[in-house]
């Protein structure tokens, strides 16, 4: 199970706001920038998730809404150029 997020721009992607290759999806937690993310008209994130439901038999749902999504990235440090 892994996750990562990562920032595209002109269609490739160039860099990795967060790469969790081992993650538990029971612990969340926010992953904080030392330094500023310079964001410029037109980037994207793309984020993909990977779980683990070969012993499950019912539907797996993703996430909490939006709302709490947008509230989290607001508290980060991003420089929308």
């Amino acid at each position: 199970r892994s996750i990562w997020t990562k920032i595209i721009r002109n269609k490739k992607a160039v860099q990795y706001l967060f790469n969790g290759e081992s993650f538990d999806f029971h612990y969340q937690f926010q992953n904080r920038f030392i330094e500023p993310i310079k964001l410029y008209p037109g980037d994207e994130f793309a984020t993909r998730c990977v779980y683990n439901t070969m012993n499950k038999t019912s539907i797996t749902l993703g996430g909490e809404s939006d709302n709490f999504f947008m509230e989290n990235v607001n508290e980060q440090k991003f420089i929308v150029i």
